[in-house]
């Protein structure tokens, strides 16, 4: 099985492409509850991009189990702009967590283990803020005693 680190690293990886076609400054994992005042410290230089784990729940199967994981891709950008521009223009969270999605839906991220995109909502709208996420299921089929 793969392990929630190298899992993680793969989804940074593969948004990294987001640097360049969005100007994101940051794209990196975290490993602790996440609070949304918390945001501003973690991620000073905006846009950025947290990727965290949040938990994993067994299907069984007999024999095979299936290990369904959540993987929260928080994007965060602050806008000068109005709200109605922010939501319009190329820049701001929502443009941002749709570039998201097209990257990582159905991606590939280890041989036959895909990213199934299950929801996105906003997590904190402030006026010098915005941050949105995905969950992103990562399903890993596997054998007892592997």
């Amino acid at each position: 099985m793969v392990e929630i680190r190298d899992v993680e690293d793969a989804l940074v990886a593969a948004l990294s492409p987001l640097k360049a076609s969005h100007g994101v400054r940051q794209i990196k994992t975290y490993g602790d509850d996440l609070e949304p005042d918390a945001l501003p410290r973690l991620l000073p230089n905006l846009p950025a991009i947290l990727v965290v784990y949040a938990g994993s729940v067994t299907d069984s199967h007999g024999q095979r189990q299936i290990d369904r994981a959540a993987y929260f891709v928080f994007v965060c950008d602050r806008s000068l702009r109005s709200e109605e521009a922010a939501r319009a223009g190329t820049s701001g969270a929502y443009p941002l967590l749709g570039a998201v999605r097209r990257l990582l839906q159905g991606k590939e991220v280890f041989p036959n283990i895909f990213a199934e995109l299950r929801r996105q909502e906003t997590f904190l709208s402030r006026p010098d803020m915005t941050a949105c996420y995905a969950v992103y299921e990562i399903a890993q089929p596997y054998l007892l005693g592997e």
